[in-house]
């Protein structure tokens, strides 16, 4: 019988161990589920092994570590956001997690597994699953290396980073990292995936050039962009090597100015009086609001969304829908290019032709002269869009037909055009286009007049 229970006992103890590994910590009961919060606090290091479910949140502080080892830890939560880990207060040290090829995950996506102040993480061979997030505030410090995964499973598992912290990432793969401007945290990333890489400014000057999904040899944002920080802005730092990029998100605060040329873009915002250049791109979701200025030409966009006061000019732009946000009190233009093509009788182009487009109305809209291939182009409106006040759903105000007229000398032609896309117009004449003009007519009658009399002249003197 005492052997029986001896072997009870060391069985229960054997158990005990393969949840939790402690030094310096209060003894955790063996159980199915750990119930309630698990502190650690000081010096302490508690190591986690095998599969540790557990009903509460874990704290570490002071210079505390927790460590997975080949561990599987799982939050039984029975509702959203219910726990977390978090990692904070550092005194006489830091707090720290220390993660070796292990997973957490959880029922529901937890309130994150934030690291403030001055904490650390080292997740190696590691997943984070289950909607988990990692958070990493003010001077905090995470890498993720050697073939972690924080997954894009069933639910939208992230990196953000905040503060001036700093996130290395290494043969890793990523869901998405959100790169806030607040006072410029610091991501290095290298050899690894991101499924989307979401970066933010405020304040900044910048210049994009061909940014598109795909493998990134070397790409830094504040180099490679132009990037020149405002005195009250700032930018996350953003370092990729040998990364792949699925979708890329563009976020401005404050008084950003940022030209986006020949990109191909997932999402981009512009907020509070950022003005946003769009050229040659592509994108799947725009919004602007407050008072920002967004000026795109020939791009295409999936979905636009205007909100607050902003104004939108849109030129050659073509977009499948718009939705207006609530309140939404600025105007949206949409203009295309009008190629006309002025010709005589026989279609020899017409040089120096002067062309007029006219509103319906009657006031002029532009005039130009053709060039030497008889063209002249001009940028013309389509229509207006605002929020209606039902629902605020999007509202036409559509130009209508222009009057286009043609001219020289005493020579005229016109037509009408609605412009619902860029179009080109010709304009006939009644007339045939000399090919040369009267003064070269004039000269080169004199000259030939002048060299019949040099002829002459020397024949009488033979």
């Amino acid at each position: 019988m005492r052997r029986a229970r001896f072997v009870i006992l060391v069985l229960s103890l054997l158990l005990t161990l393969f949840y939790v590994q402690a030094y310096d910590v209060p003894a955790v009961a063996a159980s199915t589920i750990y119930q309630g919060d698990l502190v650690l606090t000081g010096n302490n290091v508690t190591i986690i092994e095998g599969i540790f479910d557990i009903n509460g949140s874990i704290i570490v502080e002071d210079n505390a570590t927790l460590q997975l080892k080949n561990a599987y830890l799982y939050f039984t939560q029975s509702q959203p956001m219910q726990y977390h880990i978090w990692f904070r207060n550092p005194s006489n040290g830091n707090p720290r997690l220390l993660s070796y090829n292990s997973t957490i995950n959880s029922t529901y996506a937890t309130d994150g597994i934030k690291f403030f102040e001055n904490s650390t993480a080292s997740i190696n061979n590691s997943s984070i699953l289950g909607g988990n997030s990692l958070f990493a505030f003010a001077y905090s410090t995470i890498s993720i290396l050697n073939g972690s995964i924080v997954s894009r499973g069933t639910f939208a598992e992230s990196i953000v980073a905040y503060e001036s912290s700093v996130v290395n990432i290494d043969n890793s793969t990523i869901g998405s990292i959100w790169s806030l401007y607040s006072i410029e945290p610091q991501l290095q990333i290298h050899n690894s995936e991101i499924g989307i890489l979401i970066i933010s400014a405020t304040s900044v000057n910048c210049s994009i050039s061909k940014l598109e999904p795909g493998l990134i040899g070397f790409w830094n944002f504040i180099n490679n962009c132009s990037a020149s920080i405002q005195s009250e802005g700032s930018t996350s730092n953003v370092t990729l090597v040998n990364t792949y990029v699925d979708d890329w998100y563009l976020d401005f605060y404050g008084n950003s100015t940022a030209t986006i040329s020949n990109s191909t873009t997932d999402h981009i915002f512009a907020r509070d009086s950022s003005i946003i250049s769009f050229k040659s791109s592509s994108n799947q979701y725009i919004y602007a609001g407050d008072s920002s200025l967004l000026v795109i030409e020939d791009s295409d966009f999936t979905e636009i969304r205007p909100s607050g006061s902003s104004t939108w000019w849109l030129l050659n732009t073509t977009y499948n829908k718009i939705y207006p946000g609530t309140g939404y009190s600025g105007n949206l233009y949409v203009s295309w290019y009008l190629d006309v093509h002025v010709a005589d009788s026989i279609a020899q182009d017409v040089p120096d032709a002067t062309v007029t487009v006219t509103f319906p109305n009657g006031t002029v809209a532009d005039s130009k002269q053709t060039n030497s291939n008889g063209l002249a182009q001009f940028q013309l409106m389509e229509k207006i869009v605002n929020a209606s006040d039902v629902d605020y759903v999007a509202a036409e105000y559509p130009i209508g037909n222009y009057t286009v007229e043609g001219e020289y000398d005493t020579h005229l032609g016109s037509t009408t055009v609605n412009l619902t896309e860029t179009k080109q117009v010709n304009l006939a004449l009644e007339f045939v286009i000399p090919e040369f003009s009267s003064l070269m007519l004039i000269s080169t009658f004199i000259i030939a007049t002048i060299a019949v009399i040099i002829v002459n002249r020397r024949k009488q003197q033979h």
